[in-house]
């Protein structure tokens, strides 16, 4: 038993020192050429290049009218691309809208189950043994819709937040006086 563990760490020693030695062996061929491309001579026989000191040329002096007609074709050049800020929302500014009950609404579509209260949506369905659970639900007009985990639901900026076997864990943001709240609500299916 001994024999085949010393045979082992010897085959292991061997294929180790090959390694090495392959790679050591690789690295000098290519520093043996990097150096033989740069040919014989040294750093000190190799002459400094004479610098040239030339004077910078003179641009033509323009008069205004060539400088407005100038400026005037530029502008007539770039006038698709000029942004006018003059009576226009500051387009780095998040863009919210206010509804009728106060709270803000994002401006992104809504999808056809942000359109319902929460208590209005039915769970009819849930596939939660799988790799990106689903759960289905049928809106007030009997349409069966199929979404995921982190997709809104209801209309009070809910999104899925789990799903498991029997039941979904919906989370709703709920803007307040004193800021955003975070409602859970667990919505079991119905056999």
């Amino acid at each position: 038993m001994s024999k085949v563990r010393i045979g082992e760490v010897i085959a292991y020693l061997f294929v180790s020192l090959l390694a090495v030695g392959g790679g050591a062996f690789l690295s000098l061929q290519f520093l043996q050429t990097a150096t033989s491309q740069e040919g014989e001579e040294t750093l000190e026989e190799v002459e400094a290049p004479e610098r040239v000191t030339e004077e910078r040329p003179e641009f033509p002096k323009l008069n205004s009218s060539e400088t407005s007609e100038s400026v005037r074709s530029l502008e007539v050049f770039l006038e698709p691309y000029i942004y006018d800020s003059k009576d226009r929302r500051d387009p780095f500014e998040v863009y919210e809208v206010a509804s009728n009950s106060g709270s803000s609404v994002s401006s992104t579509p809504l999808t056809p189950l942000q359109r319902y209260p929460l208590d209005q949506l039915q769970l009819i369905g849930v596939m939660w043994d799988i790799k990106n659970p689903k759960a289905m639900f049928t809106d007030p007009n009997s349409k069966v819709h199929v979404i995921g985990r982190d997709e809104g639901i209801g209309n009070r900026n809910g999104y899925i937040e789990a799903i498991r076997e029997g039941e979904v864990v919906v989370v709703e943001a709920v803007r307040s006086e004193t800021g955003v709240e975070y409602e859970t609500k667990v919505i079991k299916l119905t056999r």
